[in-house]
C-alpha cells in the first residue's frame, strides 16, 4: 500500500495488491469494504492488515485504507507459499503488524494488538505450571527469547513446559471485548518446545550483567501463525509501554551498572519513573515503529535491569538484534 506523507485520517492512499487503487485513510469501522472481509465467506485478515495506515499507540482500532471505487466483485485471498523462505518479507507487508510478565505501571494492550507475543510456562517442582518469561514469534517454527529464561544455570531444577501463543489474560480464554463478548480471539495454543538454542557467549558478567542473552526455541509443529514480528536489519493482562531508547553512555553512568561494560551488543531503553520493564518481562520484545508505515520491527530482548522496577530513574537492558541476526540466520531451519 502506498500513501502520502501525512497518513492520517482523510489522507490519499492506494489499496494494497493485488487491487491496487485509490483509496482514503479512515477509520476500519468505518469502511464497510475492509470490515466485511474480518469475518465470513470472504475473510482475508492478511490483507486486512495490509491495508493498514495508522495504529494508534494507546489503542483503538486502526486507520486503513479503504477504497473509493466501487467493486464488481468481493476482494479474494491470493496466497503464496515458498517452503524456502524462512522468514515473512516486511517489503510485502507479512509481518510486524499489530491490531493496535509484569511491566512497571505499563498499560492493559488492547484485544491482539501484538499477536507476535510468547509466553513461556515452566514446571517448578512441587507447584503448578506458571508463566515466567516472554518472547516473540519471529516465523511459523521460531519463537527468540532472553538466553537466561532457559538456561540450565539460570533455572535450575525448573523445566520450561511449553510456549503459549495467543494469548492476552491468563484468566479467560478465549479472550474477548465488548459487553456481550461480541469480539473475541481464537482460542490460544500451547506448543511444546524441540529444541532450545542458546547462543554459545551466553554468561553472568558479575551480578548486574548479561552477555549474549539470547536463545531461540524451535517449536515442536509448525503454527499457523501469519503476523509475527518483522527482524530488523502485576496482572494477568498483556501489558504495553512506550519508552525511550536512552544512549549507552547514559545507561553506564547509572550506579547500580556501574560493573557493566556497555558494548553494541546492548540497548538501554526507559529510566523514566514508574515505567520500566521487570521480573516476568524477560525474553519480551522491544519493538521500534517503522516511520511512515503502521510496522512494527524487533530491535531488543529484555535482559536485565535493577531490582526496583521503575521505582528510581533507571532504564533497562535489552539484547539488540542487530548483533546477532547472522547467529539467528544460521540456526533458523525449515
Amino acid at each position: 500500500m502506498k500513501w502520502t506523507p501525512a497518513h492520517g485520517i482523510g489522507a490519499e492512499c492506494e489499496t494494497p495488491e493485488p487491487d491496487v487503487q485509490p483509496g482514503k485513510c479512515i477509520n476500519i469501522k468505518d469502511c464497510e469494504k475492509l470490515r466485511s472481509l474480518l469475518h465470513g465467506p470472504n475473510q482475508n485478515i492478511d490483507y486486512v492488515r495490509r491495508s493498514i495506515c495508522f495504529i494508534p499507540v494507546n489503542g483503538g482500532d486502526p486507520d486503513v485504507c479503504c477504497p473509493e471505487a466501487k467493486r464488481s466483485e468481493p476482494f479474494k485471498a491470493v496466497v503464496t507459499l515458498n517452503k524456502k523462505k524462512l522468514f515473512p518479507n516486511p517489503l510485502q507487508y507479512e509481518c510486524g503488524f499489530g491490531v493496535n510478565n509484569r511491566i512497571a505501571n505499563g498499560e492493559d494492550a488492547p484485544l491482539g494488538a501484538w499477536p507476535w507475543m510468547a509466553l513461556l510456562f515452566y514446571e517448578f517442582p512441587g507447584e503448578e505450571m506458571k508463566p515466567r518469561c516472554g518472547g516473540a514469534v519471529i516465523n511459523e517454527r521460531y519463537v527468540i527469547t532472553a538466553a537466561h529464561c532457559v538456561s540450565p544455570i539460570i533455572i535450575g531444577d525448573n523445566k520450561l513446559a511449553y510456549v503459549r501463543l495467543g494469548e492476552h489474560t491468563l484468566s479467560t480464554n478465549p479472550d474477548c471485548r465488548g459487553a456481550t463478548n461480541e469480539d473475541c480471539l481464537p482460542l490460544y495454543i500451547n506448543v511444546n518446545v524441540e529444541q532450545t538454542i542458546i547462543h554459545p557467549n551466553f554468561k553472568l558478567n558479575g551480578r548486574n550483567a548479561i552477555s549474549s542473552d539470547i536463545a531461540l526455541l524451535r517449536l515442536a509443529k509448525v503454527v499457523d501463525f501469519q503476523n509475527p514480528v518483522t527482524l530488523n536489519n502485576g496482572t494477568d493482562v498483556l501489558q504495553q509501554l512506550q519508552v525511550p531508547i536512552v544512549p549507552l553512555a547514559a545507561c553506564s553512568v547509572i550506579p547500580f551498572f556501574k560493573s557493566v561494560t556497555f558494548t553494541n551488543e546492548y540497548i538501554c531503553a526507559g529510566g523514566e519513573p514508574n515505567k520500566d520493564a521487570c521480573m516476568g518481562d524477560s525474553g519480551g520484545p522491544l519493538m521500534i515503529l517503522r516511520p511512515g508505515i503502521a510496522q512494527y520491527f524487533l530491535i531488543g530482548v529484555v535482559s536485565f535491569g535493577t531490582p526496583y522496577c521503575g521505582l528510581i530513574d533507571a532504564p533497562s537492558v535489552y539484547t539488540r538484534i542487530t548483533q546477532y541476526l547472522d547467529w539467528i540466520l544460521d540456526h533458523v531451519k525449515e
